[in-house]
């Protein structure tokens, strides 16, 4: 499966855990049975203590203000639980700094040696080049001539949300903005 994630970290997990499933959150944030299906796919009554389970999420979170985690979060965990698959599994992957807190705060009661691995970093594989990272000079911020934000890939409520208060606070003239939503 094609996993968001530089090839090059992906190696080193490969080499160090047996991969049972890789997943992209993407695939499955907006209908939770696939994510279940290939839970079911592997499991079995004895896992290895070697054996890995890699989601990657390098999208925006979905947050209610009503709860105190994201949905993803929630979600994944309440996934792993249905199917009382062992949280030690999930190698978690994203570029949500801070997210780790959020799985710490569900599994408040939940035994520490059946605890996730939450790696919180930048290693989708655009951002680093296939051939290595180059120390580049910071930006001059001084220079920035107006604010800039990508919104590019697909059509998700909180871009289109976002779009549309700029829209409607007459803000498109002072931040330069790219929304181009591909079908998916």
């Amino acid at each position: 499966m094609n996993i968001e994630l530089h090839k090059t970290a992906l190696a080193h997990i490969e080499s160090k855990f047996n991969i049972l499933l890789k997943l992209n959150v993407r695939k499955f944030d907006y209908d939770w049975t696939v994510l279940l299906e290939n839970l079911k796919q592997i499991k079995t009554t004895n896992f290895s203590s070697n054996d890995r389970i890699l989601i990657c999420h390098m999208d925006t979170g979905y947050y209610d203000s009503l709860l105190p985690v994201g949905i993803v979060t929630i979600n994944l965990i309440r996934c792993f639980q249905l199917l009382d698959i062992p949280m030690y599994l999930l190698i978690f992957i994203t570029n949500h700094y801070g997210i780790s807190q959020e799985f710490n705060l569900l599994l408040a009661d939940h035994p520490l040696q059946d605890r996730p691995t939450i790696i919180e970093t930048l290693l989708s594989r655009g951002v680093l080049s296939e051939n290595g990272y180059k120390q580049k000079t910071l930006l001059n911020a001084e220079s920035i001539e107006k604010p800039g934000l990508c919104m590019v890939g697909a059509q998700r409520s909180h871009r289109v949300a976002l779009l549309n208060f700029f829209k409607n606070n007459n803000l498109l003239n002072s931040i330069a903005i790219s929304a181009n939503f591909a079908k998916k």
